[in-house]
């Protein structure tokens, strides 16, 4: 082969692609820059240097296994697979979308969905009074928008009631097509299969088929043993009826091709995607559901029901609960265009309650930290308050083992988003657990790290094929049952070993066996270690615990996505590389209760998370529905440029808040004037706002602020405030501007007065 054969720079570039995990299709010229660079480290004899006419004069060759694609004079690059994924993805999609509306067997009655989504004995109702009622009335109205459409979409934030859609939704299919009517629930997670499965058992909803994903795509042949997808040679699942898929947020592309592949999609109504796209988007390529949401939003389709109102919110504020939670998440939508986006002057209020720290509503605390001994000392004197109570002088591994015995794994819960760091998950599993289970390790042993009373994570998925034993009370016997990934438990003694309790205790019996009772699965115990029984007389087995298990005192962010805690304890490090929005209203909207973040330093881990370059949804690459979004490239790669809050002359349009404040962004790049976005500043008294736009001019700090809603009271209040403490505190370095439709006239005629040494004065209004 020669060193410029076209079959080697086929492969060179495919290999660049395949290791890029979450872009669709990359510029050539970048991958054409690694290709080179990645030649230069061979022997000499092996190098050769590739340019860009290699694109023109191989491309037959290399379309054998990329796709090229020019847009606005750059040349970009696929893997053949993943543009095949999006053009599956898409296809399916506008099949659905493009059927007539589905004909009713019988009429939906009159006030049906009202009832449906209505729930009279709750707190809602009986203390909401008009605020719940036109709350409800806009769920009922979006329950029938979307029931007789073939293709929909219900998106939400935490708490807006997107499980209550589903259940009236399936309700409404057992009115009109009987009891019997198909519906099929699937989830990306067993850990979210497992929480559909609850809420429809507690509502008494009988006859739904609720699975995973990928045991459905395995039932069918299209999982290979390595569980990779396969592209061809499965079954098309004859489904009928409805298909609800929910957290789609999860879904990756190839995920979702693979599953658009294995439906026969002519005997299936109606498709429903359910998910709250603010949250994480998905570990593998692409943003299947925000870019489905985008391209039906352009249409203004009926086909996206959109819930705003956040009925979690206002039980809380109701019962006296708190409201800091999800007030606080809602400033890290990554969404710009949603309803009920919280207006500037909100969110710095909600900000400068979070730099002072302490009780910021009932449900939400701050405490601030500044190394790994100051935060486990923290989490652990705070874990220990919310513990039940013990009798007096009962040491903290007792008063821990009251909290085994409840078996409610999922109550209190340390989040973290990293795992290597010394605030990281395991360095937070080894501390929490040498305190909370003292000296059991010493005196009974442990098998790979864990032992008694433990909180331990399932970590890996065990369908029905690879089932684990366990001992079902119900049927009084040993069977194989599902695991799921991110299933959480606590670590019991096992059946077998309760008889010579004492024995290990006393330290003459080392533990070699234990069960774990796991969350919404009371009444089977699930068996680790050596020595298990199975329901063959007389036959034993083994199972491998650090294949399956590791401890969950703390688990990261990622892995709680698609769970509820009643409290947790979230970790927010300050890092080189700022906390993606994504992460800090995952981590928030996990609790229900009561939410304690531990933030280091100061509140710039909060402030940094909210700037839009710091969202991963934005940094993905996608081409569905005609819509080609890239990404800039030094986003993609800060390293050596990036600056918390610097706007760079490819950042200026998107990276602001608002269109008036991108008129400005470039007006100040235009004019040569250095500025920077939101960075926050600090008077001597310790108080803080975040301008709009901090300028240099001629060695001066000026400070530029937009105001956008003076019809507003409580804006003009909150205008009034700012201003008098920018008099202050930083007097004569202040100008502003109002919206109108003369912004661009006054913003310059404001520049040119600055480039000419005209700094404003304390008194004048602008």
């Amino acid at each position: 082969m020669q060193l410029d054969d076209p079959r080697r720079f086929r492969s060179l570039c495919s290999e660049q692609l395949r290791r890029e995990p979450n872009q669709t299709f990359r510029p050539a010229d970048i991958v054409l820059k690694e290709v080179n660079a990645r030649l230069d480290r061979l022997p000499e004899w092996k190098r050769h240097s590739f340019n860009s006419r290699y694109f023109e004069v191989d491309r037959d060759d290399l379309e054998k296994s990329l796709v090229l694609r020019r847009e606005v004079d750059r040349l970009y690059l696929y893997l053949k697979p993943v543009y095949d994924d999006e053009r599956t993805v898409e296809r399916t999609l506008l099949g659905l979308f493009d059927r007539p509306p589905i004909s009713l067997q019988r009429p939906v009655p009159e006030g049906f969905w009202l009832r449906a989504v209505s729930d009279g004995e709750s707190t809602l109702a009986k203390k909401g009074g008009e605020q719940y009622r036109k709350a409800v009335q806009l769920q009922a109205d979006q329950c029938a928008q979307i029931f007789r459409l073939p293709l929909s979409i219900i998106s939400g934030r935490a708490g807006t009631g997107k499980t209550t859609i589903i259940r009236a939704i399936v309700n409404g299919l057992r009115q009109v097509e009987g009891a019997g009517a198909p519906v099929h629930v699937m989830t990306p997670t067993g850990k979210a299969t497992d929480r559909v499965r609850a809420v429809f058992e507690k509502h008494k909803i009988a006859g739904v088929e609720v699975s995973t994903i990928h045991s459905f795509l395995a039932s069918n042949g299209w999982l290979n043993d390595n569980l990779t997808f396969k592209r061809r040679g499965g079954k098309r699942s004859d489904l009928e009826g409805t298909i609800v898929i929910d957290e789609t947020s999860m879904l990756d592309l190839q995920l979702a091709a693979t599953f658009f592949r294995a439906i026969e999609w002519q005997n299936v109504k109606r498709l429903i995607l359910v998910g709250d796209h603010n949250q994480l988007p998905p570990i593998g390529r692409g943003r299947v559901f925000s870019d489905v949401i985008d391209w039906l939003r352009k249409k203004k389709a009926a086909n996206l029901a959109v819930l705003e109102t956040n009925m979690r919110q206002m039980e809380n504020r109701l019962d006296g609960r708190g409201e800091g939670i999800l007030g606080l998440a809602e400033l890290f939508l990554v969404d710009p265009g949603a309803q009920g986006e919280q207006t500037s002057a909100t969110a710095e209020r909600l900000l400068q309650k979070a730099h002072q720290g302490g009780q910021i509503d009932q449900d939400l605390n701050i405490t601030y930290w500044n190394d790994a001994d100051d935060l486990v000392d923290s989490i652990l004197a705070d874990l220990t308050a919310a513990l039940p109570p013990g009798d007096e002088g009962d040491p903290l591994y007792k008063i821990w083992l009251n909290e085994v015995r409840q078996r409610q794994p999922e109550r209190l819960q340390v989040l973290t988003p990293h795992r290597g760091e010394t605030h990281g998950v395991d360095a937070l599993n080894m501390e929490l657990q040498s305190v909370l289970t003292n000296d059991l390790m010493d005196r009974i042993g442990a098998i790979d790290g864990i032992t008694l009373n433990d909180k331990v994570i399932q970590i890996q998925n065990r369908t029905s094929r690879r089932g684990l034993w366990a001992y079902d009370f119900d049927q009084k016997k040993a069977r194989k049952v599902e695991l799921f990934n991110g299933e959480i438990g606590y670590v019991e003694l096992h059946n077998f070993d309760r008889s010579d309790r004492r024995k290990m205790f006393a330290g003459y019996k080392r533990l070699k066996r234990f069960q774990v009772k796991y969350a919404r699965k009371e009444n089977i115990c699930v068996n680790y270690g050596s020595g298990l029984p199975t329901d063959r007389s007389g036959k034993y087995t083994s199972e491998s615990v650090e294949g399956n298990l590791e401890l969950a005192y703390a688990i990261s962010i990622h892995k709680s996505q698609g769970s509820e805690f009643e409290r947790t304890f979230v970790v927010l490090p300050a890092s080189r590389r700022p906390l993606a929005t994504e992460l800090l209203y995952t981590a928030l909207t996990r609790a229900q209760g009561h939410c304690r973040l531990y933030v280091q330093g100061n509140v710039a881990p909060l402030l940094d998370a909210r700037r839009r370059e710091n969202a991963q949804s934005l940094l993905v690459s996608s081409s569905l529905f005609g819509n080609f979004r890239t990404v800039d490239d030094r986003l993609l790669n800060r390293d050596g440029w990036y600056e918390s809050g610097k706007i760079h002359e490819a950042l200026s349009g998107d990276m602001v808040r608002s269109k008036s404040e991108v008129i400005i962004a470039n007006l100040l790049h235009q004019a040569g004037i250095p500025f920077t976005y939101e960075e926050p500043l600090y008077a001597e008294d310790g108080s803080f706002y975040l301008p709009d736009f901090t300028l240099r001019v001629g060695g001066e700090r000026v400070f530029w602020e937009h105001w956008g809603m003076l019809s507003d009271a409580s804006y003009l209040a909150h205008r009034e405030k700012k201003v008098e403490w920018y008099k202050h505190h930083f007097p004569d370095r202040l100008v502003e501007t109002e919206e109108s439709g003369q912004l661009s006239t006054a913003a310059s005629e404001l520049i040119n007065g600055l480039k000419g040494g005209s700094l404003p004065q304390t008194d004048s209004s602008t």
